[in-house]
């Protein structure tokens, strides 16, 4: 039986490339077409009010769709997520307090399966995965290593900051 090699790249190939993708492990997933118009304003009302509950916090920030490059083989583009510390200038380059995938038909798999299995593995504290066209929400939190669900929709972020997602 023939066995069939399947290629793999690197942030710095990924970087010439003319197109949107993200790279996980080396596997390519492209980012087209773009977000739908629902897509977005679900993305930019979540970020309207987080940015609201964090003007009294002077460490964290919200950022949508900033490239986080994990490794030399990893680079993802989460929708939203909250950093602590330092302003971002350019990329993300360590693991952030909260990420939110904003789920449509074209991503959802891989939201729900290789970003989680990968976020869990950076140790991303909280995953969120939010429903473009409702207000449902699967709301996780790390434990262990893993993801679990969790039982309030308010999120401490960093000491002093939280975010109540309700």
């Amino acid at each position: 039986m023939h066995q069939q090699h399947i290629p793999t790249y690197t942030v710095s190939q990924r970087q010439l490339w003319k197109d949107d993708w993200e790279l996980i492990q080396g596997h390519p997933y492209a980012m087209s077409p773009s977000s739908t118009g629902r897509h977005q304003r679900r993305a930019r009302s979540l970020m309207r009010e987080i940015e609201k509950q964090l003007d009294t916090c002077r460490e964290c920030e919200i950022y949508y769709e900033l490239d986080w490059i994990v490794d030399e083989q990893t680079v993802v583009r989460p929708d939203l997520f909250i950093c602590c510390g330092a302003l971002i200038e350019e990329y993300l380059r360590e693991a952030p307090s909260l990420i939110i995938e904003i789920l449509s038909p074209s991503t959802r798999l891989k939201d729900m399966n290789v970003k989680n299995a990968l976020y869990a593995s950076m140790g991303v504290r909280y995953y969120i995965m939010a429903e473009s066209d409702s207000d449902e929400m699967t709301m996780l939190h790390l434990v262990d290593g893993n993801y679990e669900p969790m039982d309030s929709t308010t999120i401490d972020i960093c000491d002093g900051c939280s975010v109540d997602l309700s």
